[in-house]
């Protein structure tokens, strides 16, 4: 992971057509500081149910 970056949104994309006028409206961001989950830690928790639910065949006939 970089220290730090540039943050922009979409539509700063489409709107601000060229680098330097992307460059101009970002905002610099230390990325080690935002808080990120760690590896550790689950992006969500499933029950035993909702585990078998998704960990079925998941083929296409």
């Amino acid at each position: 992971m970089r220290p730090d970056g540039l943050k922009i949104n979409p539509r700063q994309v489409f709107e601000l057509r060229t680098a330097a006028a992307l460059a101009e409206a970002a905002e610099s961001v230390d990325l080690a500081a935002e808080s990120l989950p760690s590896e550790a830690e689950p992006l969500i928790e499933l029950d035993e149910d909702e585990f078998a639910e998704f960990s079925g065949d998941w083929s296409v006939s």
